[in-house]
């Protein structure tokens, strides 16, 4: 839910367009907000396992055609048009969603080579961990225009306490098309409360059968 959120935030504007309105601005700014509809828009899923998978479930349900690359799942959805290479997805989408684990084969997968392949005025979603991307690349692609926004809730070093100096962060500043949160995509009510429940039932498992 929180990466379609994002993805949705990135394409209407919408934090910018609230600190607007807070400021005492109204229409007289609209021309800055103009954003795009989901419907008939290409996203581009790279991992396509428990969140990769539900973030497809809400795009299409939206209008979204859904280009995925995993390899090591069998996409079953007929509307999911699953590649064999990240470079064949990359030059197919008009927004792209990260969902992947990181490990050593996915360390900054994400690199100056694969924005280089994509489409002018891309969406981009990040909310695996930082590491996946190359992000001194991603800023480059902000700044020309490869990108046209981002939304990110992870960044590299996120326990370092300068996060000031962080250069996502400094470009988020001073620009209008990087929105970042602070790694809260699963900080909800009932993912905390479906974790106690796993953990208590793996626990009364363990012990009945010990």
């Amino acid at each position: 839910e929180f990466t379609f959120n994002l993805l949705i935030s990135v394409i209407r504007k919408t934090p910018y367009a609230f600190e607007s309105v807070k400021k005492g601005k109204w229409r007289e700014t609209e021309y800055k907000y103009r954003g795009r509809e989901l419907n008939g828009l290409t996203l581009g899923i790279i991992g396509f396992g428990r969140i990769g998978s539900n973030l497809a479930k809400y795009s299409l349900a939206f209008g979204m055609k859904i280009v995925a690359y995993d390899p090591y799942v069998k996409i079953k959805d007929d509307k999911v048009d699953q590649v064999k290479k990240v470079e064949d997805l990359v030059n197919k989408v008009d927004a792209m969603a990260i969902c992947v684990h990181l490990n050593e084969e996915t360390y900054k997968m994400i690199n100056n080579t694969v924005f280089s392949k994509m489409k002018d005025g891309v969406y981009f979603i990040n909310t695996s961990r930082g590491d996946v991307i190359d992000e001194k690349a991603l800023v480059k692609n902000l700044e020309n225009g490869k990108i046209l926004a981002a939304g990110l809730d992870v960044i590299s070093d996120e326990f370092t306490s300068l996060k000031d100096e962080h250069p996502l962060i400094k470009y988020a500043k001073k620009n209008n098309n990087l929105i970042i949160t602070p790694h809260i995509a699963g900080l909800t009510y009932d993912s905390e409360e479906k974790a106690q429940t796993a953990a208590f039932i793996a626990i009364k498992n363990f012990l009945i059968n010990k």
